[in-house]
């Protein structure tokens, strides 16, 4: 499994652990598997003092394992800009806040 923990700031503890991705299991004798997940980071995340990313095998702390090729996407960017309809642009005063 792949784990995200996140640590809050002001306390300096652990405040979540989620699962990531949950990754089938493998053997000598099956080789190399592979996961992947979406994952979408959340309000707690915004002022972590610390995430971590964790590798776990469940059930065995003896093997080796290893990973390969591990990569983080940004598949959602924040919001930037607003396009407003003419018909409806009148309506809205200079002083309006849009907040998302």
């Amino acid at each position: 499994s792949v784990l995200l923990k996140t640590t809050d700031p002001s306390l300096d503890v652990a405040v979540s652990t989620d699962i990531i991705a949950s990754c089938p299991p493998s053997s000598s004798e099956i080789g190399w598997v592979s996961c992947s997940a979406n994952y979408a980071f959340e309000a707690k995340h915004a002022n972590a003092k610390e995430l971590q990313i964790l590798f776990v095998t469940d059930g065995d702390v003896e093997s080796d394992f290893h990973v390969d090729d591990v990569s983080f996407v940004n598949k959602l960017r924040p919001v930037t800009a607003v396009s407003v309809d003419a018909s409806v642009a009148e309506c809205w005063d200079s002083s309006a806040e849009i907040l998302f």
